[in-house]
């Protein structure tokens, strides 16, 4: 509903002027610019004296003479249409006065938009006319007299002008509105009111963007007054003064930097500005018009702020199971040795520093890592593994770092994130570290020196806050001998070092995970089974090489290939190699009375290995789910590589 308020001085002043308004709303109902707008005509009667504390609940006010002026002076907001008088009325009303007062000098007393004009009337009507022109809302009586003065006879005007003759016995008439002015004002008012809907409208949208923006935003013009000043700029710089637009910025802002790029002609952009003990990155443009400065728009966030956005984006963005789910609870044990080891995981994890994790293939040791970001402050970023050995050079590099789009050919046309962008502000798990090519530990020593990093194919460099945690089955020292791993590198990974023991250093952990697997499986198939003491007992005395994990492999192959019990004759079955398809690898007789230790089992089982692979060690250690480098020394302990 659009409102059209008519403000008069009188009640009736237009003769009806409601009737007007609905003939003009029928007539004009097609050419509407929304089909929801409606319109209201409200008529209010008001004094000169009044305007000063009146308020108006409408979208455009229209009104005529000196109050339509008056009106425009104290109510900006709103906007404000003249009803024009035009000619015709004019010389209408003079012709009335003549005919009834006689060929009598004629003042016509109003705002110089009613009256502009007038005296050139005089030779077409026969009359003398002379005109006085009202420029504020009480000279009504001061004009009256002075065309007294003048010798008028008769005085033409608004409302207070013919009340006041009336009063001190002068002949005067109502210079009144006709229809057609007052149907033309409604036309106007109408426009007027479509527009400044639109520019409300319009107002609300710039209002709550600026409102809700994240940075603060302060305009000013030329001279440094404030244009705009957002919600966002009031909190960063504490600012309490209940309004700061319209006022100067050096009352608002205190010396410093910020306030003189307010002041100057500098444009700067993402440039550090210090304000209030708080760092802002500032950019700031000046507003032109023709070549010349109007004006200055400075934008400005909280360094803080945007690393915590940066963090929420990220992690929002890259939210692709970069999580880690294991916690120190999650970890079986009953050794000392293992207690001892955890407590120390457990200290290292509240820490910042970089941590070296030792141990054999299938120890657990992503399941350390991800316990200790779990206990440490970065327990809610991003957790992000990669296996250092499993990718080749130039996949790793691009695995680590990222490219940019067309870095090399397959590259995605976005281009790619490294995981070191994606564990910003949490930790990245290096596992297998020893097998990581020379050329990018450099690259990787220098991202832990430099903490940024910039992806392959690309200049921008971007810091990184990430904690590394790598992993090694292999002697780097070794390999640092070998000229295969940078000693400095290893410095850098091994400020604290976590060594796991490997389950043949432990064997009161078997019995534990020897239970948890087998009640795993039972929960998962649904179905139960009995091991027997015994047959826990073999499981105790095997060493197994591929530690928890291939434990855990023996537990699943036993549990399908038994049926409601697993006794000691299935573990020697399934230890000496029993294969997908084939049948139990058979016991010799001659050695069955040394089975009981670890060796016997071991070097059976690795010599038919080694045969079914031809010897090939690379085949070997992937069907014995082992690296290359353990296998060489097992053989080598077995006295199986001659």
């Amino acid at each position: 509903m659009i409102k059209i308020a008519l403000v008069v001085p009188e009640d009736n002043f237009i003769k009806d002027a409601h009737g007007i308004f609905k003939r003009h709303n029928r007539t004009h109902e097609t050419t509407r610019v929304r089909e929801e707008h409606s319109y209201q005509l409200i008529e209010i009667v008001v004094k000169g004296e009044q305007l000063q504390s009146l308020s108006f609940d409408c979208d455009v006010i229209v009104s005529r003479g000196i109050l339509a002026q008056a009106l425009k002076n104290n109510h900006q907001r709103i906007p404000v249409v003249d009803i024009p008088v035009p000619g015709y009325d004019l010389i209408k009303i003079i012709h009335q006065a003549k005919s009834e007062f006689g060929n009598k000098q004629i003042a016509v007393i109003g705002s110089q938009n009613m009256i502009f004009g007038v005296e050139s009337l005089s030779e077409i009507m026969e009359v003398p006319i002379k005109s006085y022109i009202l420029n504020n809302y009480d000279q009504y009586a001061e004009l009256v007299d002075t065309a007294l003065k003048d010798g008028c006879e008769i005085v033409l005007g608004g409302l207070k002008a013919c009340n006041y003759s009336s009063q001190i016995g002068v002949k005067n008439k109502l210079i009144q509105t006709g229809e057609e002015s007052f149907w033309q004002s409604i036309t106007e008012a109408k426009r007027l009111a479509v527009y400044s809907r639109r520019e409300q409208e319009k107002a609300k949208s710039y209002k709550a963007i600026m409102d809700y923006s994240y940075e603060g935003i302060i305009a000013t013009d030329f001279d440094g007054n404030i244009t705009v000043f957002n919600m966002s700029a009031y909190k960063l710089l504490n600012v309490t003064k209940e309004k700061a637009t319209g006022h100067h910025v050096r009352s608002i802002i205190n010396k410093s930097k910020l306030r003189d790029l307010l002041l100057n002609n500098t444009e700067v952009n993402n440039e550090i500005v210090r304000y209030l003990n708080n760092n802002f990155t500032v950019r700031k443009v000046n507003i032109k018009l023709d070549g010349l400065i109007i004006g200055r728009v400075v934008t400005f966030q909280d360094i803080s702020g945007i690393q915590s956005m940066e963090g929420e984006i990220r992690k929002k963005i890259y939210a692709r199971g970069h999580v880690a789910k294991y916690h120190f609870e999650d970890i079986f044990y009953k050794s000392k040795v293992m207690d001892h080891v955890i407590r120390v995981a457990q200290r290292f994890s509240q820490t910042q520093s970089n941590i070296l994790i030792y141990g054999e293939t299938g120890v657990g040791k992503e399941v350390f890592a991800q316990s200790i970001h779990n206990n440490s402050n970065r327990r809610n970023a991003p957790f992000v593994a990669v296996n250092c050995g499993a990718l080749p050079e130039n996949l790793l590099e691009s695995e680590l770092f990222g490219y940019v789009k067309g870095a090399f050919t397959g590259a995605s046309k976005e281009g790619k994130a490294g995981v070191f962008e994606l564990a910003h502000n949490g930790t990245i798990f290096l596992d297998e570290i020893g097998e990581m090519p020379l050329k990018l530990q450099t690259r990787l020593l220098r991202v832990l020196q430099e903490r940024e990093i910039t992806r392959l194919g690309g200049d921008r460099v971007t810091p990184v806050d990430v904690r590394v945690v790598a992993a090694t089955n292999q002697k780097l020292t070794h390999l640092i001998d070998t000229g295969e791993f940078r000693q400095d590198l290893y410095y850098r990974l091994e400020v604290l070092k976590i060594h796991i023991p490997p389950l043949s250093d432990r064997k009161e952990d078997v019995e534990i995970f020897i239970d948890h697997y087998i009640n795993e499986f039972q929960s998962r198939e649904c179905r139960s089974i009995y091991i027997t003491p015994n047959a826990k007992e073999k499981l105790k005395q095997y060493y197994f090489p591929g530690n928890v994990r291939q434990l855990q492999n023996v537990c699943e192959r036993l549990f399908v290939l038994c049926n409601d019990k697993i006794d000691a004759h299935d573990v020697e079955s399934v230890l000496l190699g029993e294969e997908e398809g084939e049948k139990p690898f058979p016991i010799e007789e001659e050695n069955s009375s040394v089975l009981s230790g670890k060796e016997s089992y071991e070097k059976q089982y690795y010599r038919k290995i080694m045969e079914e692979c031809k010897y090939n060690r690379s085949e070997a250690a992937k069907r014995l789910g082992i690296s290359r480098t353990t296998l060489w020394r097992r053989l080598k302990e077995l006295k199986l590589n001659e």
